[in-house]
């Protein structure tokens, strides 16, 4: 098992994530895990794109130019209502199963994501 520590969200994250892990009957810091693992493995690739374009602006660009695109990088709302509808979804279930296996596998593997 591995270890936990504490990190700081914004209150109406913290609060949107204990309703929602009431619901479903999880804490919310293990419903947190589980989307930030399936965060990593469905846009794994988007975030090496962003890593390469960063290292390559970081390279050969202004400075004003990097700073613009980590300003810019993936600015996401979640609709709370969607959120719930996609919790309640038997394929998103079958889905965050698959990731759950996944992370186990890489961690017995010894390959961390």
């Amino acid at each position: 098992m591995s270890s936990t520590t504490v990190i700081r969200i914004p209150s109406d994250v913290h609060d949107q994530a204990s309703r929602i892990a009431a619901l479903c009957g999880e804490q919310p810091g293990a419903l947190l895990a589980r989307a930030w693992r399936e965060f990593l493995v469905a846009h794994r690739e988007d975030l090496a794109a962003d890593l390469e374009q960063a290292a390559a602006l970081m390279r050969s660009a202004p400075i004003e130019d990097l700073v613009a695109f980590a300003q810019d990088a993936h600015r996401i709302e979640v609709d709370e209502d969607e959120l719930q509808a996609a919790l309640e979804d038997p394929r998103v279930h079958a889905f965050l199963a698959s990731a759950d296996a996944t992370h186990e596998r890489f961690e017995r593997e010894g390959r961390n994501l």
